[in-house]
């Protein structure tokens, strides 16, 4: 699977989207996101990193 990741412009938190047949509508949605780790209002806060093959796991998360 490939990930397209945004990062937010005021904390760094990454969004990883699916890049599947509707990755534009996906795109879409991201553009109306709040950043979930800090809160930034969605209106140009998300950059495009680029792309992953992997989602990254997180040391400590969640079993």
């Amino acid at each position: 699977m490939r990930y397209v990741v945004f990062e937010c412009r005021k904390c760094g938190h990454n969004l990883y989207v699916e890049n599947t047949e509707d990755l534009f509508k996906k795109i879409g949605r991201v553009s109306n996101y709040d950043c979930p780790a800090c809160g930034e209002e969605p209106d140009g806060n998300w950059v495009l990193l680029g792309l992953k093959k992997e989602f990254p796991v997180q040391e400590g998360g969640a079993e």
